[in-house]
């Protein structure tokens, strides 16, 4: 809460190891219903983590398809 109730904070960096769901996709949605307040009223660049990319083959597709970052604004080739 403390965070939600500061005026200066604008964006935030998640940086990796979000919801630790280890290919559980039920508990990604738990998390974004946990976190929907925050998301709803910041802006957020999200960076993945082990559990994100290669815990049981993940292969990062769950986090991608929650967050999509501007990597096409910036240059890059994969998002």
């Amino acid at each position: 809460d403390h965070v939600l109730s500061d005026p200066t904070m604008e964006h935030v960096l998640f940086a990796g190891d979000l919801s630790y769901a280890d290919g559980y996709n039920p508990r990604w949605d738990t998390w974004g219903r946990m976190m929907e307040d925050f998301t709803a009223s910041h802006a957020i660049m999200s960076c993945p983590g082990n559990h994100e990319s290669t815990y049981r083959h993940e292969n990062f597709v769950a986090f991608q398809n929650r967050f999509r970052m501007p990597y096409k604004e910036s240059g890059g080739t994969e998002g």
